[in-house]
């Protein structure tokens, strides 16, 4: 496999909701296919595209620059396909502030290619063309696409529609007619195709010829788009044998409609080494006539051993081929109600897995397994389902020679009805899959993924781990228990990692397994086959990869206000207590987690969350009775998550200030004149559970002031009124320095403390008709 990350321009972080910057959703690309060893501008059409970052590709060796100004609608590159790059089916994901896309297709095609005119819906309108060249079109609702050409008698014409093949919800029939309107071709769903057609055709006259591609449903839209491939190209179901060895520089054949009897290709065959991440390798092996117009692909398994070849006649137990256990064979279903038997020994207690290999390399057979006993006797069967191509397992209680029959569960048969059968020791082991196959996380945010294992004989935990991207992402949730058959990864994605970042890995896990090594790669093919219309069997190549994007910032979900700021913790009573509240944004009501840091030594909070949909809790300090005075710088913590996203807010405005139980103030009611009498407020506050009476003493009287020797604060009020009284004498201006002392009993102790101090301003009164002046 080869992983190809081509990044553009990264645009800087934003600082605004996940929502107001979608990721970015791809339909199509314009055109369908570029050629091998040629440079072409590839359009990306969808939605959300304004702000391309990157684009990604499973192209080896392939590199993009982005080119022209983007839209919302749509996004273009320059994109260089290497020469090398064999015809066949690759991916591509575009990146944006926004995240990363889903993957969509694109074909390497060898064919020119040409563009549906959108006006060609009747014969009479068809589209000219050179019958050797791809059109790329759309087909609308109810509405049929006309393309007209002139053949040579004795020419031949292969034509395959590429449409679900490329993600798209297309269901096409093609029909080749002639110049009267006489059908001469028809094909819809070929086997081995997913929902596509193909037919070649021969042509007995000169003379003008019309191509026919419709939705066989009739239905229609920009998004049925599809690929009209016309040429003198081989049409292969499937090459074989179906797997070759790696390293190995083998020659296969091939079978199909428009394959000539005595065509093989050689095929160097590529060291699995190479991807040693890979599971299952597979290649492209590109087919042409020698002197035709155009090539086919098509998929072959590179495996670790020898690929046996069936022996003929084999269609009874008492003629069965001998294979090797473990081994790989391969083998044809040549006529219809055809089988292949196989002999194989066994130990006694031995399990083995036989897995059938057809569709997902474009066979049309449904294969059909039974397991037998040197007598015939069944033992065992199983047959496809779905997209599984047939597994069966079996221990064998008995030491022996037994067989292995393999036909088609309709009894067809024929040259394209090729299988692959992969006899393996049954360990304990287990498999791996996702739900999802791309992942965006907002910037410096966390993305989850469900991760899901289907055991075989093992119940104890396995380790998952991300393979591929950089390692400063953190995983959360790396383990899914014993006993357990799924867990959910939270992954963190650094803000060191801007929006529009791409990255492309793999979910591995591991256990060890009776003191070996087990592995697995999870697979996404479910997730691609759904947003892909149904494509069964994607491009094995990306069947195991997932993509990350980084979004935007998520938006604010709560913010976090203290009452009081300043938090006194009085000596003797070590007790205190504020309340931090919350207001709450964008829809979030679940519950706030707060710590309080930054207290000293001894002093501990009794603090618990804000729970969901309340606003508000109090926060209770305590400490030793006999703290020194002093102000503590404190934080408030508060965590949270909302849709998966982590925050948390920090108060740094807070403190605590350890002061004494008692303190008192006093506050002249203004000025005084000489020879008058003014108030004097006394205010005390007190700590504690039970306050006493709190005596007052002035000192620092200035000369000539007059005021009680001594007044008392009930232990019920927080404040007192005395008389101060100035003699006539008393001069003018400003006397500072009076003070009380206040003493009071706190906790069975006589604490004394004293007041700042205050100015008493002597000053004459205005007149009562007087002014004040500006």
């Amino acid at each position: 496999m080869f992983r190809v990350v081509l990044c553009l321009l990264a645009s800087a972080a934003l600082a605004v909701p996940l929502a107001s910057a979608a990721a970015p959703s791809l339909v199509r690309s314009e055109p369908l296919a570029l050629a091998p060893g040629m440079s072409g501008t590839l359009a990306l059409v969808g939605n959300d595209l304004a702000t391309p970052t990157s684009l990604w590709t499973s192209i080896p060796g392939g590199n993009a620059q982005a080119v022209g100004g983007p839209s919302a609608n749509r996004a273009e590159f320059r994109l260089n396909v290497p020469a090398d790059v064999p015809v066949g089916l690759v991916g591509f994901r575009l990146a944006t502030d926004g995240g990363v896309s889903n993957l969509r297709l694109l074909m390497i095609d060898d064919l020119a290619t040409i563009r549906d005119r959108g006006d060609n819906h009747s014969v009479a309108d068809a589209q000219q063309i050179d019958p050797a060249t791809a059109i790329d079109g759309a087909c609308e609702a109810e509405l049929s696409d006309f393309y007209k050409f002139s053949a040579l008698a004795g020419q031949r014409l292969s034509v395959e529609a590429v449409a679900r093949r490329l993600g798209s919800p297309l269901d096409p029939v093609i029909r080749l007619l002639d110049a009267d309107g006489n059908e001469l071709a028809y094909s819809d769903d070929e086997g081995g195709l997913s929902a596509d057609c193909r037919f070649a055709h021969t042509f007995a006259a000169d003379g003008a010829y019309v191509l026919e591609i419709r939705d066989i449903r009739y239905h229609g839209g920009p998004d049925h788009f599809y690929r009209l491939r016309c040429g003198d190209f081989p049409l292969v179901t499937v090459p074989f044998p179906l797997g070759a060895r790696a390293g190995a520089d083998v020659t296969v054949s091939a079978a199909g409609p428009a394959v000539d009897g005595d065509e093989d290709w050689s095929v160097r065959v590529p060291d699995q080494a190479d991807d040693a991440e890979a599971e299952t390798l597979e290649i492209t092996v590109p087919m042409s006539h020698s002197a035709g117009r155009g090539a086919a692909f098509a998929r072959l398994i590179v495996s670790d051993g020898p690929e046996l070849v069936e022996f003929e006649p084999n269609n009874d137990v008492a003629t069965a081929s001998p294979i090797s256990v473990p081994g790989d064979v391969n083998g044809r279903l040549e006529e219809e109600k055809d089988r292949d038997c196989f002999q194989f020994d066994v130990a006694a207690g031995q399990r083995l897995v036989f897995r059938g290999v057809t569709r997902s390399l474009g066979s049309p057979t449904d294969l059909y397994l039974r397991l037998l006993d040197a007598e015939g006797k069944q033992l065992a069967e199983v047959d496809d389902t779905g997209s599984d191509e047939g597994q069966l397992s079996y221990q064998f209680e008995k030491e022996g020679s037994y067989r292995l029959a393999v036909e088609d569960l309709h009894q067809r048969g024929g040259p394209q009805h090729a299988y692959r059968i992969e006899v393996r020791e049954s360990k304990p082991g287990f498999a791996l899959r996702l739900e999802s196959d791309r992942f965006n996380a907002p910037l410096g945010g966390v993305f989850t993924a469900k991760v899901i294992a289907e055991r075989r004989d093992y119940n104890g935990p396995i380790t998952l781990s991300l393979d591929g991207v950089p390692n400063d992402l953190q995983i959360d949730g790396a383990t899914i228990p014993e006993g357990q058959n799924e867990t959910t990864l939270r992954v963190t994605v650094p803000a060191s990692h801007p929006s529009g970042t791409l990255m492309v890995g793999r979910v591995v896990g591991t256990a060890t397994i009776e003191e070996r090594t087990a592995r697995a790669v999870a697979s996404v093919r479910g997730a691609l086959a759904g947003q892909l219309n149904g494509l069964a069997y994607p491009p094995s190549d990306l069947t195991d990869e997932i993509a990350i994007g980084v979004g935007p910032a998520f938006a604010d979900f709560f913010k976090l206000t203290a009452e009081p700021t300043t938090v006194a913790l009085p000596q003797l009573v070590g007790k205190a207590s504020l309340k931090v509240k919350a207001e709450r944004l964008n829809g979030f009501e679940e519950s706030i987690d707060l710590r309080i840091a930054g207290l000293p030594d001894g002093v501990t909070a009794e603090v618990g969350p804000i729970e969901k949909g309340k606003g508000e809790v109090e926060v209770k300090l305590s400490g030793p009775l006999a703290l020194s005075e002093a102000v503590y710088p404190i934080q408030i913590v508060g965590s949270a998550t909302h849709q998966d996203q982590p925050r948390s807010v920090t108060l740094n405005d807070v403190r605590l200030d350890v002061v004494k139980p008692l303190a008192v103030s006093l506050t002249p009611a203004g000025p005084v004149a000489p020879g008058a009498s003014q108030k004097v407020t006394v205010a005390a506050t007190r700590y504690g559970d039970e306050p006493a009476d709190v005596r007052i003493a002035f000192t620092d009287v200035p000369a000539g002031i007059v005021l009680p020797g001594e007044v008392v604060i009930p232990a019920g009020e927080a404040q007192t009124e005395v008389e101060l009284q100035a003699p006539i004498e008393t001069a003018l201006g400003k006397l500072a320095g009076l003070r009380v002392r206040a003493t009071t009993t706190v906790a069975g102790r006589t604490v004394t403390v004293t007041s700042p101090a205050a100015t008493i301003d002597v000053a004459m009164p205005l007149p009562e008709n007087a002014q004040a002046t500006q």
